[in-house]
């Protein structure tokens, strides 16, 4: 027995931790509450399934009529085809649209993690390596708001793939295949679009060639059929994915000196090298052992470099500014680069320092959450007692008070009014406002976007959320559209002595972040 333990090699022992280590995350990832419908996995995780309840009453929260219903920021193909799918099936119920909806991002990620391995086998990557990497991966889908009910985790998967295939290498197949995943991610998540960065980056030679002449011209077919379609059925998509989110990422008024002193920079910073330390010290490895090793020309180190800066621009000076973002950007955006990066730099490299890094990483887990098995996937028993408490408070008033008004959130507590009942302005906290669209006054801007007609609708929607709110409900329950100008909405109560805040109650997800659950009593029931 002492014999076969002395045989086994380091290679073996790492392998199986890695593993583990991968199992172990799931386990508890999926024991903390994924499937448990009432805990939301994302931030503002219900105004995707809300689109999707809205597409199954027949209520389209794209068509201009509808501005905004209930936007999905970031996809509205995917829940329109979510609706189709369990209207199909008879899946009407709250809890099991909220529960399939998690399962297709999982399968998708899953498969994802199947077909990465297979694919960096191909390429004689040493198996801990691979698992390395997948690792980091799974941090980056898990770690900020990636799974979920929404469309993120297909955009993130499409992107990879199409990265994958940009740094393969120059043929026509990895050509095609790359612009169709990026126009494909780009619809899930507009972000995403800056995937195009790489592949120009690594076809500058052979784009504009006339054997490349065809297939541009089918690319090009395919993206106007792919916006033909989301201009017709879905009219407020481009706005709210474009011009909104440029609203929101403060590129007109954005102040770089500001910027460089602000907390922000330093927070997102610290976020990066924290969870991903060990996976830049291997990024930075495989770059110098590439150089030394004069496996790459000084034309390809200077071209590679130029495209990347233009990238880090994007990314920290015109995305990093948007408050919306805690980390979500980087992982969405730069972690895939990086580890498709890595797979693709042909250096020979001592197994001996992988292993080394990795036992160090494996016992010293300073950052890289996977490690430490407390986050995500795992609440606290008082985090449990807590949410039991609040969702049980909130049954209890709703059982007392049918008639209580509640947003997105809160809805699905009382799942089996959630299908009937109709929802004003529930997508996101203060995501479109007037002024965001009274912003852009370029007569072609506002045809192509349809911004006149957006206007109007805003303005008559509004009117009939305002008149839904201010009706004489005995209690106001709400975690992001409150209706009241105090918190910061872009709703005003006619009387604000309508309305009394009168307690405040928690329900954390499974990546700790912690929702404040507003519950308003009508003054008048008091009296």
């Amino acid at each position: 027995m002492l014999n076969k333990i002395k045989n086994l090699k380091p290679e073996i022992i790492i392998f199986t931790c890695l593993f583990l280590h991968i199992l172990f995350f799931f386990y508890f990832f999926l024991k903390g509450g994924y499937f448990d419908y009432q805990i939301p996995v994302e931030a503002r995780e219900y105004a995707s399934t809300s689109s999707i309840l809205s597409f199954l009453n027949n209520k389209n929260p794209y068509a201009v009529e509808n501005f905004p219903l209930s936007i999905n920021a970031y996809s509205a193909l995917y829940p329109y085809s979510l609706s189709k799918l369990f209207e199909f099936f008879n899946i009407l119920d709250f809890k099991l649209i909220v529960l399939f909806s998690r399962s297709i991002s999982l399968f998708f990620v899953s498969i994802f993690i199947i077909y990465f391995f297979i694919h960096c086998k191909k390429k004689s990557l040493e198996n801990n390596l691979i698992l390395f990497l997948i690792i980091f991966f799974i941090i980056s889908v898990s770690i900020k708001i990636s799974l979920g009910t929404w469309g993120n985790s297909i955009g993130l998967v499409l992107y990879f793939i199409a990265l994958l295939k940009i740094f393969e290498n120059n043929s026509k197949k990895n050509y095609l295949i790359s612009f169709v995943c990026i126009i494909l991610s780009a619809h899930f998540k507009f972000y995403f679009i800056l995937g195009v960065i790489f592949l120009l980056m690594r076809f500058y030679n052979e784009i504009f060639k006339k054997s490349y002449l065809k297939l541009n011209i089918l690319i090009l077919i395919f993206a106007l059929f792919v916006f033909s379609i989301h201009y017709l059925y879905f009219p407020s998509y481009y706005f709210v994915s474009i011009l909104n989110q440029i609203n929101l990422t403060q590129f007109k008024e954005f102040d770089l000196l500001s910027f460089l002193f602000s907390k922000k920079l330093y927070s997102e910073i610290y976020f990066f090298v924290k969870n991903y330390f060990y996976l830049l010290v291997l990024f930075l490895y495989f770059i110098f052992l590439n150089i030394k090793q004069k496996k790459i020309s000084k034309k390809k180190i200077t071209i590679d470099l130029f495209f990347f800066l233009i990238f880090l621009y994007i990314l920290i000076f015109k995305l990093w500014p948007n408050l919306g973002n805690y980390g979500t950007y980087s992982n969405n955006l730069l972690i895939p680069l990086i580890i498709a990066y890595i797979i693709n730099i042909k250096v020979d490299y001592k197994k001996t320092y992988l292993n080394l890094l990795i036992i160090v990483t494996l016992i010293f887990p300073l950052s890289t959450q996977i490690f430490n098995f407390t986050y995500p996937g795992v609440l606290t028993e008082k985090d449990k007692l807590i949410n039991s408490l609040s969702k049980k408070k909130i049954n209890d008033i709703l059982a007392k008070n049918p008639n209580t008004y509640t947003d997105h959130l809160v809805q699905n507590f009382n799942h089996k009014e959630g299908i009937n009942k109709l929802l004003y302005f529930n997508g996101n906290s203060l995501h479109i406002t007037e002024k965001s669209i009274l912003s852009y006054q370029n007569n072609l801007v506002k045809k192509i976007f349809k911004l006149d007609d957006l206007h109007f609708y805003y303005k008559e929607n509004k009117t009939n959320a305002l008149e839904e709110i201010n009706k004489n409900y005995p209690k106001i329950i709400c975690a992001f559209i409150c209706f009241n100008s105090s918190l910061g909405y872009d709703f005003k109560i006619p009387s604000q002595n309508v309305y009394v805040l009168n307690e405040k109650i928690d329900i954390k997800n499974i990546f700790g972040q912690a929702y404040k659950i507003n519950i308003f009593e009508n003054n008048n029931e008091k009296k």
